[in-house]
């Protein structure tokens, strides 16, 4: 597991500048952005909440990965965080405010609250396992 782990660290660290977060920050303009009618929940699986569900992984993914780019450019913690929570801000209130303009689906903003609280649970987490490692 740890030789895995080195492995998939040492191919990130060759991708360049931002190249990661760009990735999933196209998927997750793709996904929320796509058309009400390509949108369907399949019939033999219902989970309540399962948009919420996606929308907080998504954006706690996308943490991970502005986390990993960012960290190239910004060396601060503070500064780090306060970047994440902005983007992450920017970026949830995009997604949710353009949603009738770019496709035929309305807003909700218990979806944005949903993207801010992947947001925010990823910069918890990791700044509770940066902590805990160093110690």
């Amino acid at each position: 597991m740890l030789q895995l782990t080195k492995s998939l660290s040492d191919l990130l660290n060759k991708l360049p500048h931002y190249t990661l977060s760009l990735i999933v920050f196209a998927v997750i303009l793709t996904l929320c952005w796509l058309p009400a009618s390509t949108v369907q929940e399949p019939q033999w699986f219902h989970i309540p909440n399962a948009d919420k569900i996606i929308h907080f992984g998504l954006f706690f993914v996308w943490a991970f990965c502005l986390r990993h780019d960012l960290l190239k450019q910004i060396h601060r913690t503070p500064q780090l965080i306060l970047a994440i929570l902005l983007l992450g801000l920017f970026t949830a209130l995009l997604t949710e405010g353009l949603q009738p303009i770019v496709s035929n689906r309305m807003r909700d903003w218990i979806d944005g609250i949903a993207d801010m609280t992947g947001i925010v649970t990823a910069v918890c987490c990791f700044s509770f396992f940066v902590k805990k490692n160093l110690s």
